[in-house]
């Protein structure tokens, strides 16, 4: 097996790191050159906490002092807004005393935004005249040789680039640093939710949204569905925008999922979403109980999951890949199951199709992984069930892990039993 701390030269490998928007490498000469440094690389690069995403000014400081990127000396931070507006007033959170917390206490799980007892005031920054760059999930805001703080990247060579910058007179941009692109939770979690504040709370036609890209399925569908006719800005492209919108969560770790799960924009969302599903099946009468498989995972690798899945079946459960399925049929397997078990992933997106009283078994690798599932939920009404599993020490595979089947039968039949009260 290739060991995976060693990037393959194949063009697949290639074609994948494309797909996850890191640093892109475009066949378009007037922007050879479109490289991009994240905020986290720099900070990280010069000793500085990777999290602490206001420090960028220092990292390109020391930039400075050491030479370490030539190609990015020169570049400064200041901010370039001419107006920051309130959207949404800080207001307490609804779910941060009703969610059971206590369930994760011990494990390295990530609550992400949802841990702060208050809702930060969302607002609405205002840019005019400034350049614009995104993969889907870096992107970077500048001037000349000046980088907004809201930035997740700066440019190599940005001023450079700005000469051949294609021309824009508007854009609501909806995306941040999250790989959204691809993944179904981010882009309808974090980019449609701003797509919601932008069309619902400030007026802005869809077609005025600009998302960095909708390449994987599920994404494509959510985005035609939510917000129609929203522009795909190109990662091979540097534009200037006349007037630009850009939200203060852009770039910020919280406002995942729904912005602390705000009931209008959940509703907006999910109304949309699920619209044209097809009729519930006959089999939804009859308690269908699901298992999202992860088989064809490379990360969080479940390594007892074949037989998991076979003492699941004994206990009447179809083990699915949400993502041989077309999102509808995700949406509507969902709908239709009273119970759903899976490991924590990108499939549980689907938990927004479920029915009130719906069980949720959701298991987890205590290591890795967020609340958002569950805070999710809560938020619908689901019966929710956490389950950590043991990390593997030593497994080459990152960030392998195993669940006790016994264990997760266990909760499956708890799940089965409130069903049946």
């Amino acid at each position: 097996m290739r060991d995976p701390a060693k990037p393959s030269t194949a063009p697949a490998f290639w074609r994948r790191v494309m797909r996850l928007g890191r640093p892109s490498y475009p066949r378009d000469k007037a922007f050879g050159d479109l490289v991009y440094r994240s905020r986290e690389q720099l900070l990280a690069a010069h000793g500085l906490p990777p999290e602490d995403r206001t420090l960028l000014a220092e990292a390109l400081a020391a930039n400075e002092a050491s030479g370490a990127v030539p190609a990015i000396r020169g570049i400064r931070v200041a901010p370039l807004a001419v107006s920051e507006t309130t959207v949404l007033p800080e207001r307490p959170n609804p779910l941060e005393s009703t969610l059971p917390w206590a369930l994760f206490r011990g494990t390295k799980l990530n609550r992400g935004g949802l841990r702060m007892p208050m809702q930060k005031a969302l607002t609405v920054l205002e840019y005019r005249d400034v350049c614009l760059a995104t993969t889907g999930n870096r992107f970077t805001i500048f001037r000349g040789d000046t980088v907004d703080p809201a930035s997740s990247a700066v440019l190599e060579r940005q001023e450079r680039l700005a000469a051949n910058a294609e021309p824009l007179a508007f854009a609501a941009f909806c995306d941040d640093f999250f790989p959204g692109a691809a993944n179904p939770a981010h882009f309808v979690g974090d980019r449609l939710t701003r797509a919601y504040v932008f069309t619902q709370r400030l007026g802005v036609a869809p077609e005025g949204c600009l998302f960095g890209g909708a390449t994987a399925l599920y994404p494509a569908y959510a985005l035609d569905r939510v917000c129609p006719g929203a522009n795909i800005a190109r990662p091979d492209r540097v534009y200037r925008i006349h007037r630009l919108l850009v939200l203060s969560s852009t770039a910020e770790m919280g406002g995942h999922p729904f912005y602390y799960l705000d009931p209008e924009a959940m509703d907006f969302i999910l109304t949309r979403l699920l619209a044209d599903l097809p009729a519930a099946g006959e089999r939804s009468r009859a308690g269908r109980r699901l298992y999202l498989a992860r088989t064809d995972a490379g990360a969080r690798v479940l390594v007892n999951e074949r037989p998991l899945i076979e003492a699941l079946g004994r206990e009447g459960f179809e083990a699915v890949e949400m993502g041989a399925l077309a999102p509808a049929e995700q949406l509507a397997l969902v709908r239709d199951a009273e119970v759903v078990v899976a490991p924590h992933g990108a499939a549980l997106t689907n938990l927004v199709a479920a029915r009130p009283g719906t069980c949720v078994v959701e298991l987890f690798n205590p290591n890795r992984g967020t609340t958002v599932y569950m805070a999710i939920a809560h938020a619908l009404g689901l019966g929710y069930t956490p389950h950590f599993g043991t990390p593997v020490a030593g497994d080459r595979r990152r960030d392998a892990w195993t669940v006790d089947i016994d264990g997760v039968l266990g909760a499956v039949r708890s799940a089965a039993d409130r069903i049946g009260a």
